[in-house]
């Protein structure tokens, strides 16, 4: 039996067009509380920019609600999922993260990416996805040397605030990457790995096997989208609402949907029912049984050491958003078996 403590949650701050920035903070803070109360690990926030479309990213300082929260809770993990790096000064990135561990007082994690939803924010150095993976490598590699020395790597005087060693944040670091080059580069370096939301799960085996394979001996954590209700049909029907904006009406556009295709993970092109399209796009929807089912069998094939929940979607209620939330803690992670790891600390 699982418990609820080895569990996260995360949030891509996405909310739905009618909901104004001030609802959907609070909506947010409220709900990494909840989470907390409710016994989950720890709670990541997501990084994005120019809001637009139907369910808009509202955030694009992930640190700034991080430091909120932290005053708010006591005991939850509270993480970047993802920050992207490449564009900033590293020895900014460093001092925002030792203040942050300080208001925390320990609890901060970080999941570090190269980014790619918003291209113009790379501009005019990087133009390609390889450069601006090749840029996120390079960033890293000043990061880890500047958390390894407290900043002496690069200047004359350490970086603060000096009471927290930046040593330590070595081994709360999540690489988010598709590419080979980066996933190897996150397990030569002794990173964590962790993946999002859009993959199917044949898509995401294969990238901890890629980390497995290059060395990586740190933890492997993967995001599902779950929809949890009382009873299958309810939960569907949420669901469906969810979808109709998620998949903007046409699938193929979503790049990775694309990608999976194109590289034969589906047996038919298109979805031959409503329940197939939900589980093409990552959504694991239905009753607490239900759930539990999906989960282990979702575990069975992916095999990441630590799953975390996504389920603040466009169209759900905070209501039926915090149902999921309870409804997982009390009766979907009784009944999934606990995860046995070979994962080892790392930093």
């Amino acid at each position: 039996m699982a418990a609820v403590g080895s569990f996260g949650v995360m949030h891509q701050q996405w909310a739905s067009a009618a909901m104004s920035d001030r609802e959907s903070i609070d909506q947010t803070i409220a709900d990494v509380v909840l989470a907390e109360e409710l016994g989950f690990d720890s709670f990541m926030f997501g990084e994005h920019h120019f809001p637009k479309g139907d369910f808009p990213g509202r955030i694009a300082f992930p640190e700034h609600v991080i430091a909120f929260a932290a005053a708010r809770t006591g005991r939850i993990k509270l993480g970047t999922g993802v920050k992207v790096i490449s564009f900033e000064k590293q020895w900014r990135v460093v001092e925002s993260m030792l203040t942050l561990d300080l208001l925390a007082e320990g609890r901060t994690f970080y999941g570090l990416g190269a980014g790619g939803d918003e291209p113009a924010v790379f501009l005019p150095t990087v133009y390609t996805s390889e450069e601006r993976r090749a840029a996120f490598r390079d960033a890293m590699s000043e990061l880890l040397e500047l958390l390894g020395s407290q900043g002496r790597s690069a200047f004359e005087d350490a970086l603060g605030p000096v009471d927290v060693d930046s040593r330590t944040l070595l081994s709360r670091l999540w690489v988010a990457a598709r590419d080979a080059p980066t996933i190897e580069f996150a397990a030569r370096n002794g990173l964590h790995f962790v993946m999002g939301q859009a993959e199917v799960p044949a898509a995401q085996g294969p990238y901890i096997k890629t980390y497995r394979d290059a060395g990586g001996a740190g933890e492997t954590r993967a995001v599902r989208i779950i929809v949890v209700a009382p009873t299958d049909e309810e939960a569907v029907r949420r669901a469906s609402a969810s979808y109709a904006v998620y998949a903007d009406g046409d699938p193929l556009k979503d790049r990775y949907y694309f990608e999976a295709v194109q590289n034969g993970l589906f047996s038919a092109e298109e979805p031959t029912h409503f329940p197939d399209a939900l589980e093409r796009r990552g959504y694991i929807v239905g009753s607490p049984e239900s759930v539990a089912a999906q989960l282990a069998s979702y575990q069975e094939e992916v095999r990441a050491d630590r799953l975390d929940l996504m389920v603040h979607l466009p169209e759900l209620s905070p209501a039926e958003v915090r149902e999921s939330l309870r409804l997982f803690a009390t009766e979907v992670a009784p009944r999934l078996p606990e995860t046995v790891t070979t994962a080892q600390p790392v930093g």
